[in-house]
């Protein structure tokens, strides 16, 4: 009888601490954010592959365009709805493709790996908003997923990296040419290599019409002792000369970080890391994605001029179910998962001061794998899934006007 009364005073301590919380939850939203959220009505809820990626691009009359793995949204502003306007069939697989906003406000849709990823396609589709039509574009000259697009100051596409063979995870490397889409004659044409066949990197576009490339990992197996690994970092940091058309290693990463966005704010130069991460995957390697990796996210800023890295800040973070945007005050919104607990975790960067403001975030269960864009009024459109892929989730975020 005893037991039972403690446990039964012990239930009813948890329960009240609970409710303080929440009540403290509610009353305390995202600081940087006002008006609360509103959820929005996504029309095939609960049918969401495990494997899903997203991008998520703001069209002029403020609706957005949803990219996600298997399938191609629209986000209409005026009901507050996400459709499905493409749906793949066994044929038409599109995870990891990449996706960019053309000058004419259409959307270039590259790529991707085909049936249960046995394949990785050349092919590519343009998104007309004004129709909300799907048309086929041309091949590429080489099939890829994982790679980066980017749309140039000129209107040209730059596509570099990827994986290119037939198989996703054990891929036949081509080479490692850059491709260009050029949209007035809506062909694709080679451009100079890379140093290396590098996946999942990024890029950013500088103001005197440069690209940089930067992080991702080099493609292909080699032998570290006994363990045979793959995926090893890309420490280049790669500039796109557009004037020269031509490739250059302008700096280097020295430390083992994982990058996942770059950005140029006031022609400053901000990388975004996950640290400490995996030099390579090896064989035998465990807790790849577990408290051995990914406790932090790393700001450091790259000088053009004398090509140095500095760290400018550091947060703690519990995994590596985190993303990152840009937001229209030049701060930068990191949103995340906390696997240990059922709500999305919110820091925003402020690069003027070198300051991170943190608050929680109202999202479901275990928000993951979510992509952003701002559309009009300064509205942050957030969508990913929940409940580790089993749902799809989507909410608007009102910034305020301070």
């Amino acid at each position: 009888m005893k037991k039972n009364k403690e446990i039964s005073v012990n239930v009813k301590n948890v329960t009240i601490i609970l409710i303080i919380f929440v009540f403290l939850f509610i009353k305390n939203p995202l600081p940087a954010f006002a008006g609360g959220f509103g959820g929005i009505s996504v029309s095939d809820r609960f049918n969401v592959p495990l494997s899903t990626s997203y991008q998520v691009i703001s069209i002029d009359n403020g609706d957005a365009f949803v990219y996600r793995s298997y399938a191609l949204k629209y986000y209409d502003s005026k009901t507050n709805k996400i459709r499905t306007i493409f749906d793949s069939d066994a044929n038409k697989i599109l995870s990891h493709s990449s996706c960019t906003k053309l000058n004419d406000g259409s959307i270039l849709i590259t790529g991707g790996g085909g049936p249960l990823m046995k394949k990785i396609l050349a092919s590519t589709n343009i998104f007309l908003p004004e129709t909300k039509q799907i048309k086929k574009g041309p091949d590429m000259l080489m099939p890829r997923a994982y790679h980066n697009a980017i749309t140039l100051n000129d209107g040209r596409v730059l596509i570099s990296g990827g994986k290119t063979g037939k198989m996703v995870y054990w891929p036949d490397v081509s080479d490692r040419k850059l491709e260009f889409y050029n949209p007035k004659t809506n062909k694709f044409e080679y451009g100079p290599a890379l140093p290396n066949t590098i996946y999942e990197h990024t890029a950013v576009n500088l103001s005197d019409g440069n690209v940089l490339i930067i992080g991702g990992r080099i493609e292909g197996d080699f032998k570290e002792g006994n363990k045979s690994c793959h995926g090893q970092l890309n420490r280049d940091i790669i500039l796109y000369n557009a004037k020269h058309n031509k490739i250059e290693i302008i700096g280097s990463l020295d430390k083992t970080q994982a990058v996942f966005e770059v950005f140029c704010i006031d022609d400053k130069i901000y990388i975004v890391s996950k640290a400490p991460a995996p030099d390579a995957y090896c064989a035998g390697d465990k807790e790849i994605e577990g408290k051995k990796y990914f406790k932090q996210v790393l700001i450091e800023e790259f000088d053009y001029n004398s090509q140095s890295i500095k760290l400018l800040n550091k947060a703690a973070f519990r995994d590596n179910n985190y993303s990152a945007m840009l937001l229209p005050d030049n701060t930068l919104l990191f949103y995340k998962t906390n696997s240990w607990f059922p709500f999305g975790h919110a820091i925003i960067f402020n690069p003027k001061a070198n300051k991170f403001k943190s608050a929680f975030i109202k999202i479901p269960l275990f928000y993951v794998q979510g992509a952003s864009a701002i559309l009009k009024d300064n509205a942050v459109l957030t969508i990913g899934t929940s409940l580790y892929g089993l749902s799809e989730y989507a909410a608007i975020y009102k910034m305020s006007k301070k």
